[in-house]
This record gives structure tokens, C-alpha cells and sequence, in this order.
């Protein structure tokens, strides 16, 4: 019996016992199948996907660090499946900045991979890194401008940041540009939080700042502009409306003097 042969016995039998969801063991016999032939990345993956499965995330681990060592050589499609493969796992057991790393080390060889770029920007998010996942979400606008979830997402930490007016802008655009999708909604309850939480802003700046109320009185949008505010359409008629409000009415006549 031929090597080849050999090697689909075990393919075979390996995916049996993973049909009857015996996952550690179908992970060890397709692991002799993966030691026949070390350069194919798809028996690997597969056995570290059965190895999470069976609640021994370590040994995932373990699996494609090995693989990626014997691949070292290889072709570089093989590499970034190994290495996608590993980021996802750490990920998935919330090791976050091993998952990073794993897609640094993707981007180092493919800077525009898309999957690489959206898994680096959860591990970002989640250790509170919010500079580092919007900067990363601009890179994947970049490679897919007219892409709504990302444009969402990169709202969405830009309001996180702290950073309203930018975060409005973007809300705004997807509103723009996918204003009959299901997500559409949430973007607009967004857009009127956004111009609330500005509008106070706004006016606490001009209760407590001359100069900014009177650039406000005479230059609206330069003096939103200026301060970092963008408002929506209707946000920016109750402004206007509010900071007419404001304006001190003429000053009274001086007292005559007798």
C-alpha cells in the first residue's frame, strides 16, 4: 500500500470519528495524516479546529505553531492560513495580544488583508487600545470605502474616544449612503444622541465663553467647524434657534442725568 493511500485511510477515518463527535481523537489521527504531508496548511487548520472543539485551545495553539515552523519555507498562501488560523484561536480564547500579533505578522506579509486588519481591530477593542482600532478600521475604509459595517464600527469607537463630531460625520455617511439598511436605525439614533450631546457642549462653551458665543452669532458654521462640532441638518436648526435665544436683547437707555 502506497503512502498516499495510507494517508486517505486516515482522512477518512479521522472524519468519521468527527462525525460521531469524537474530536480528540479524530484530531490525533489526521495529525498522522498532517506528519505524511507537513505542507498542507487544510489538515492543520482542520486539527486545531477539532482540538478547540474538543475545549484544549492550548493544543490548537501548539498544533499551528508547530505547523507554521515546518512551513517556514512554504508558499506564503499557506503561511497566512496557518497564521489566520492561530490569530482566530487566540482570539477566540481572548489572548489578545497574541491574536495581534498573529495578524501583525499576516499585514507584514500582506498589508491589505482584509480579515487580518478586522481581527486586529477587535484585539485592539478589546484592550481598550481605541487609537490604535480606529486608525486600523481607516485602513480597512481605505481598502473598502463604501463599506457600511465599517464605517459603523469606525463610528462607533470614535464615539467611544470621546470624539462626537467625528463620529457624527460618519454616522451621517452611512445614513448617506445605506440609509435602507437594517443598521440604518441604529445610525440614526446615533446621529440624534450625537447632536444632543453636542448641542449641550455647545452652548455650556457659549454660557461660559464670550468670544465663542459671538463667533457663534456671526459665523455659525465656521464656529462649529472651528470647535470640532458637525451637527445633522435638523441638529443644526435647533442650534441656530437655541443661540438666538442667547443673545442679549439691546442694553437698556442710560439714566439721565438731571
Amino acid at each position: 500500500m502506497s503512502n498516499e493511500e495510507i494517508v486517505k485511510i486516515w482522512d477518512a477515518e479521522a472524519e468519521k470519528l468527527a462525525e460521531s463527535r469524537r474530536w480528540a481523537a479524530a484530531a490525533r489521527v489526521l495529525s498522522r495524516a498532517a506528519k505524511a504531508e507537513p505542507h498542507d496548511a487544510a489538515r492543520w487548520l482542520q486539527i486545531a479546529e477539532w482540538q478547540v472543539q474538543d475545549g484544549d485551545v492550548s493544543a490548537a495553539i501548539r498544533t499551528l505553531e508547530r505547523a507554521l515552523k515546518i512551513n517556514e519555507e512554504a508558499n506564503s498562501d499557506a503561511q497566512i492560513s496557518l497564521l489566520l488560523g492561530l490569530a482566530e484561536t487566540h482570539l477566540g480564547a481572548q489572548n489578545w495580544d497574541a491574536g495581534a500579533q498573529a495578524c501583525r505578522e499576516i499585514l507584514k506579509r500582506q498589508t491589505r488583508h482584509h480579515a487580518a486588519l478586522e481581527l486586529l481591530a477587535t484585539a485592539h477593542l478589546q484592550t481598550n487600545q481605541l487609537d490604535a482600532a480606529i486608525e486600523v478600521m481607516q485602513r480597512l475604509l481605505a481598502i473598502s470605502p463604501r463599506d457600511p459595517l465599517h464605517r459603523l464600527k469606525l463610528a462607533t469607537l470614535m464615539q467611544l474616544q470621546g470624539e462626537l463630531g467625528a463620529s457624527s460625520r460618519e454616522f451621517q455617511r452611512v445614513l448617506e449612503t445605506h440609509g435602507d439598511f437594517p443598521f440604518a436605525n441604529d445610525a440614526n439614533e446615533a446621529v440624534e444622541a450625537l447632536d444632543r450631546l453636542q448641542t449641550q457642549q455647545i452652548l455650556m462653551l457659549a454660557a461660559e465663553q464670550n468670544n465663542f458665543r459671538l463667533n457663534l452669532e456671526r459665523h455659525f458654521d465656521a464656529a462649529l467647524a472651528e470647535g470640532g462640532f458637525h451637527l445633522s441638518e435638523s441638529g443644526r436648526e435647533s442650534l441656530r434657534h437655541m443661540v438666538a435665544d442667547l443673545t442679549p436683547s439691546d442694553a437698556a437707555p442710560a439714566p439721565r442725568v438731571h
